[in-house]
């Protein structure tokens, strides 16, 4: 897991993206984008440590350090 600020308005790291992996590199990763105004929550499946769908920098750093665990 790691938590980061996507929106420089916001303090602190209240956003977070969590990967969880299988031995294949398979699994998801949740992310959680916090605004004053809002709270996102989206999930990406992983294959084999990528995602069909767009990821975020931080997604990425999050699978890379899941993979490397």
């Amino acid at each position: 897991m790691i938590r980061f600020n996507p929106f420089k308005e916001v303090g602190s790291d209240q956003s977070f993206s969590l990967a969880i992996l299988d031995a294949h590199n398979n699994g998801i990763v949740i992310s959680s984008l916090f605004s004053r105004d809002n709270n996102r929550v989206y999930g990406k499946a992983v294959k084999n440590g990528t995602s069909k769908y767009e990821l975020l920098e931080e997604e990425k750093e999050v699978i890379k350090k899941a993979m490397n665990s």
